[in-house]
């Protein structure tokens, strides 16, 4: 029952991705180049299948940022660089 529930995570909205691109050129003080993705991820750490899930990310100063839309009105973040940058 609950796998039925994950696979219907809306798209990103135009006004979610206003969101981001105005929160990013405020943080930053210039336009961050962004792309908008899908990507698989465990919505719970006990799932043992991966759930399909819109993303935005985009890579600033070294790092790669991403936001994961895993359900209405819920995001998970995550950044991360490369190993030997940690």
């Amino acid at each position: 029952m609950q796998s039925n529930l994950m696979s219907e995570i809306p798209d990103i909205t135009d006004s979610e991705l206003w969101i981001i691109e105005t929160t990013l050129a405020e943080r930053y003080g210039c336009k961050v180049e962004r792309q908008t993705a899908d990507a698989e991820i465990r919505l719970m750490p006990s799932d043992r299948a991966l759930s399909s899930c819109p993303a935005s990310d985009w890579h600033l100063e070294g790092c790669n940022f991403i936001i994961f839309k895993t359900g209405s009105r819920k995001n998970r973040c995550q950044f991360f660089y490369h190993g030997y940058q940690q």
